[in-house]
């Protein structure tokens, strides 16, 4: 897995409702609705269940320029961005034409369940559904347990239904090429403070791997637990890239791993509309100072301020296997007193690379002579072999990402054709 270079190793900082300046960055300010000569980048056409909003529902987008450009979107209601829990099922369309002003690779923010559509021209539409979402974070691990009594302005923490995106064209990195393999990505969550791109870490055993910081605070303002959420779109460029992973169009669910304190469950499957893997995690709860409510009410109530407790989860996502799978029913016959043929029945499937062809190892029985054999199709000729004696033979397929197991059962080879 090859390092990342050309950011700050503490990612960028997807705070919540904040649009985070880049290096240099000069406010462009609000976006304007699309007219025909107007100005780019804009705001095309904004639909919620695909009607015109009404109702109070309403947007803001804005525009942040510089060596990086950003645009940031929320959704309103009554001009408060709290949509309410009934936005849950929700889905809102955003078309933005962008021209030649940016080049909008990623998208993170608040929301799930989000579809990206580049429609050509400096156009892209993003469908995606808001989030409940509860907590505010310092950006340095500490989150606000849960405000005071005698706060009057306990009214900003929690949000029943929240929709904030930011398109980015990650100029901030400085190699092209992997400035490219970010094309794509996107990073949609319910956690109240993250960070953008992930980390890349070197593991305890030398690997390398995405690391993804999230903090949240652990209860939500009725007690119960903060159930964080996170789906994570990685390019199959990027995999190429950064993971060294021949043929990413190839790997399955068992292809990338992802482990972490607190991360109830997560999947990794191919992007249906494809180039990409897609990781979901979900449920994922967070540590507290405070312990049970009532017992961090009282902590709270007789400091008399705000609590704070360090609330952070990393999840880390690994290579995971990416070699063939192993080939089944294979059979051997002898034809010739020193020749034989192996055949594989079942092939190999490509989790990360092509099958590029097959090993055979054909021992003999009772004896420790080894012949073995490849071949770039399931038929492989092994040569050389004592006339009069059997073989035992197993076979394993061949990648760029290296070779499967072995098959579990062995092929007997005949002593005579």
């Amino acid at each position: 897995m090859k390092r990342i270079v050309g950011v700050a190793v503490a990612g960028l900082v997807a705070g919540l409702l904040q649009a985070v300046a880049a290096p240099a960055a000069v406010a462009e300010g609000p976006l304007p609705v699309c007219t025909g000569g107007g100005p780019r980048p804009c705001v095309e056409q904004v639909l919620r269940n695909g009607a015109a909003l009404s109702g109070g529902f309403g947007w803001f987008a804005n525009a942040t320029g510089g060596s990086a450009k950003e645009i940031s979107f929320n959704a309103t209601l009554n001009d408060a961005h709290d949509l309410g829990a009934g936005s849950l099922s929700d889905t809102w369309s955003v078309t933005l034409d962008v021209g030649t002003w940016m080049s909008p690779r990623v998208v993170h923010g608040k929301g799930r369940n989000v579809k990206i559509n580049r429609l050509g021209g400096g156009r892209v539409q993003v469908l995606v559904q808001p989030v409940s979402v509860s907590g505010q974070c310092d950006g340095s691990g500490h989150c606000w347990e849960h405000w005071v009594p005698t706060d009057p302005s306990d009214n900003n923490i929690e949000w029943a239904g929240l929709l904030d995106l930011r398109i980015s064209d990650f100029a901030q990195w400085t190699e092209v090429a992997q400035q490219s393999s970010f094309d794509g990505m996107h990073y949609l969550t319910n956690v109240a403070h993250t960070y953008l791109p992930p980390q890349v870490v070197a593991l305890a055993d030398g690997s390398q791997a995405l690391r993804i910081e999230m903090e949240n605070r652990r209860y939500r303002e009725n007690n119960t637990l903060v159930r964080g959420a996170a789906e994570l779109r990685i390019p199959h460029a990027f995999l190429r890239q950064v993971y060294d992973v021949p043929d990413p169009a190839t790997m399955t669910g068992a292809g990338l791993a992802v482990g972490g304190v607190g991360i109830g469950g997560y999947s990794v499957t191919q992007d249906p509309a494809g180039g990409a893997l897609l990781v979901r995690l979900s449920d994922i709860t967070f540590p507290s100072l405070y312990g049970t409510p009532p017992a961090r009410a009282a902590a709270e109530t007789r400091t008399f301020t705000n609590a704070r407790s360090t609330s952070v989860r990393r999840a880390t996502v690994r290579l995971g296997v990416i070699t063939p799978t192993r080939p089944k029913r294979i059979r051997a016959n002898r034809v010739a007193p020193g020749r034989g043929v192996v055949r594989v029945g079942t092939p190999s499937k490509a989790r990360g690379a092509k099958v590029r062809g097959y090993r055979a190892r054909c021992r003999a029985v009772g004896s420790t002579h080894v012949r073995k054999a490849r071949s770039s199709t399931r038929r492989i000729v092994v040569r050389q072999l004592r006339p009069g004696v059997a073989y035992r033979c197993h076979v394993r397929a061949l990648s760029a990402a290296g070779p499967s197991r072995w098959s579990v059962k062995a092929a007997r080879m005949p002593a005579r054709p």
